[in-house]
Order: structure tokens, then C-alpha cells, then sequence
């Protein structure tokens, strides 16, 4: 991931570029709410049940404590932004 705005420029955001590669994963919980803009590729997110695949131009609401994982179905790069900053 690759910040872009931070907690420390004393904004109520943040923003940041991530990169999954294709098979990737990671735990979804985080304590903040992020809108995710699918720049490119393919992923799935979600938990068992109840999944949202998302590809290249789709926005993405994840809220706070989401359960679950993000899972790159090919390789893919999003735009993320947290509120509040962290």
C-alpha cells in the first residue's frame, strides 16, 4: 500500500493505492469505514455465503468491522479511502 494522504496532514481521510496479485488475500476487519475504487483487474470480498465480486471502475463501500477477506481473482490495483484518517 502506498499512502497519499495521512492521519498526520490533519485531514478527517485517508487515501492510499493498494496492489493485489492474483491468489492474494487478506482479513477484511479494520476499524474504520473505506470506499475501494477497483483501478484495474478482479477481486472478491466478502465472507462464506456472502461475497461481491468487483472489477475495474466498481466503488466499494467496506464498512467498519466488516468480517471476512479481499481476495484478488487476478492481479488488481484499487484506490482506498478510510474515514477517519488513520
Amino acid at each position: 500500500m502506498t499512502p497519499a494522504i495521512e492521519a498526520a496532514e490533519g485531514g478527517p481521510l485517508s487515501s492510499y493505492s493498494a496492489f493485489f496479485g492474483a491468489g492474494e488475500r487478506a482479513d477484511l476487519p479494520a476499524p474504520y469505514d473505506e470506499v475501494w475504487v477497483v483501478i484495474r483487474g478482479r477481486l472478491v470480498v466478502g465472507e462464506p455465503g456472502s461475497t461481491v465480486t468487483a472489477t475495474a471502475g466498481d466503488h466499494l463501500h467496506v464498512p467498519r468491522d466488516s468480517p471476512g477477506e479481499v481476495e484478488a481473482i487476478e492481479d488488481t490495483e484499487l484506490v482506498c479511502v478510510s474515514v477517519p484518517a488513520h
